[in-house]
Formats: structure tokens, C-alpha cells, sequence
């Protein structure tokens, strides 16, 4: 984490030796070089969760090993980053979803006129 540069307030708060513990398995990663920066960086990412506007909403995603060097190789071909792929993705995975609902309904509507055909011919036939 980098050095506070602004003014900062002490804030105290009651832990349970569970959550104390888990706090301590965090010392080290991601930069935290104690108790203190694993709570300032829990907090950051829970404030940086909160949506921008109202009616927004965010999502966090959790990357692997495994993708994160292919993520590296399509930024530097690309520019683009992380988040940006993964708006990308929604919006490709949002429009298939969206085009085989519109595939399903006309699939069923097109069955749903064959059948009225079929028992207006029937009924035709009987009279």
C-alpha cells in the first residue's frame, strides 16, 4: 500500500479472534504490510463495489492464474484491460442470450401458427 498522504482519522473497532486471525493470514499480500492496511484496502474495495450512480450496479470478479496472462497478452495487443474485457464479455454474453430468446419466441410462434393451421384446416374439413 502506498504511505497515507492525507490527514487521516483513528478509527477503533471490536474483532473477534477469528476475524483477527484471518486478518493476520493477510498481512503481506496484495501490498498490505499490516493489520491496518488489510482493513484500509477491505474497506477501499467495499467502497470501490458501491455502483456509481443510482440504478447502477457492479460486479467484482474473481481472475485466476490461469487467465490472467492471457488478459496481459490482449492488453498489450489491445489497450484494453481487465474490466474493460469483462464489459465486453457481459455485453457479448447479454446480446446471445437476449438473440436466443428472440430465436425461442419465434421458434414457438411459428409452431403456435402451424398448429391454429392445422386445426382451421381440420375444422374445415369436418364442416
Amino acid at each position: 500500500m502506498s504511505p497515507m498522504t492525507a490527514p487521516t482519522q483513528l478509527v477503533s473497532l471490536r474483532l473477534s479472534e477469528d476475524d483477527i486471525a484471518r486478518l493476520e493470514q493477510r498481512v503481506g499480500l496484495d501490498g498490505t504490510r499490516s493489520r491496518s492496511d488489510v482493513i484500509r484496502l477491505a474497506i477501499k474495495s467495499l467502497l470501490d463495489d458501491e455502483p456509481l450512480k443510482p440504478g447502477m450496479g457492479r460486479v467484482t470478479i474473481d481472475l485466476g492464474q490461469d487467465l490472467m496472462p492471457q488478459i496481459e497478452a490482449v492488453h498489450a495487443l489491445t489497450g484494453m484491460d481487465a474490466k474493460m474485457l469483462a464489459r465486453q464479455g457481459m455485453d457479448l454474453a447479454v446480446r446471445h442470450q437476449l438473440a436466443e430468446r428472440v430465436t425461442i419466441d419465434e421458434l414457438i410462434e411459428a409452431r403456435a401458427e402451424k398448429a391454429q393451421a392445422r386445426q382451421k384446416f381440420s375444422s374445415e374439413d369436418h364442416q
